[in-house]
């Protein structure tokens, strides 16, 4: 019954939408099959560059902080302040950590690792060439970046349960990738600009995801895999022009896929891909604005 009353409410958004705007024809195909009699359509070719990793140099008469905690109630805080090529590193292993990384200037990059329950970390850059990494395994563990400046870049891998991963980041050309693995995931990405990218995978029995981009061709990727009596939620929202969205979604027997992807400007693209096994299918699709293409795939 629960089920249920969410999916309402969450589709309800898209449907006062579309009564209130006149949205762009949908395509949905379903066993390669357009229910309206179209060919299926190529649109949102969506590509996230893949970042290479963490690397740490830091050359002499720079900035680098280290900080390695074992055991419960741990405290980390690494604070940079202006300067080129900072570099900063947290490792913690146990109960109820936190750290947080403050960096402003160019070339800076953080790094912070956590292992055990009740983990926290915030990271936050200002500047030019920024890159952070944060990675969290265990219980209740929860990661947010924010970003400001151009060629930022950001990575967010989580493994347990009741994770959540969010990222903010502004100016052009940036790129976030979030990985989840567990139970009851929680991801959020928002990116203000031009030319940014949003990666977003989830797997486990209760995934949640939802991405915001406004300005112009940005690109929003979601994949999501549920076990079985597992649901999946994903929201996109794109303001602007020439903006592409993917969403993947799988669910095993009784699990549930729900899909909202709400587009407003020109020329936008949306590709939306959802499969179960003896399961429910729910997709909306909301596009104002005109020269926009959609497609919704739905199979069992």
């Amino acid at each position: 019954m629960k089920k249920i009353l969410f999916i309402a409410s969450f589709l309800a958004t898209g449907v006062l939408l579309a009564q209130s705007t006149t949205p762009a024809p949908i395509s949905i195909v379903k066993d390669g099959i357009s229910s309206v009699g179209r060919t299926p359509i190529d649109c949102a070719d969506c590509t996230v560059d893949q970042l290479s990793g963490k690397v740490m140099a830091v050359n002499p008469g720079e900035n680098k902080v280290n900080i390695e905690q074992m055991g419960f109630d741990n405290a980390a805080v690494g604070h940079q302040n202006g300067g080129t090529g900072n570099g900063s590193m947290i490792y913690q292993n146990g109960t109820y950590n936190s750290s947080r990384v403050t960096q402003y200037g160019n070339d800076n990059r953080g790094f912070v690792t956590q292992y055990g329950e009740g983990n926290s970390s915030d990271s936050y850059q200002a500047g030019n060439g920024n890159y952070s990494d944060q990675n969290a395994l265990g219980t209740d563990n929860s990661a947010r970046i924010a970003q400001v400046g151009n060629g930022n870049a950001a990575t967010q891998n989580q493994t347990g349960m009741s994770n959540a991963a969010s990222a903010s980041q502004g100016a052009v050309g940036n790129i976030s990738v979030q990985n989840q693995n567990g139970e009851y995931n929680s991801a959020e990405v928002v990116q203000l600009g031009f030319d940014n990218q949003a990666q977003q995978n989830q797997v486990g029995s209760l995934n949640f995801a939802n991405a915001y981009q406004t300005g112009a061709s940005n690109v929003s990727v979601q994949n999501q895999e549920t076990e079985d009596d597992g649901c999946n939620f994903s929201t996109t929202n794109q303001v602007g022009d020439a903006n592409k969205s993917c969403v993947d979604q799988f669910a095993g027997a009784g699990g549930i896929n729900c899909s909202l992807v709400n587009q407003f400007g020109e020329g936008n693209s949306a590709v939306v891909d959802q499969n179960a096994i003896n399961a429910a299918n729910n997709s909306c699709v909301l596009q104002v604005g005109v020269m926009n293409k959609a497609q919704v795939i739905q199979g069992k």
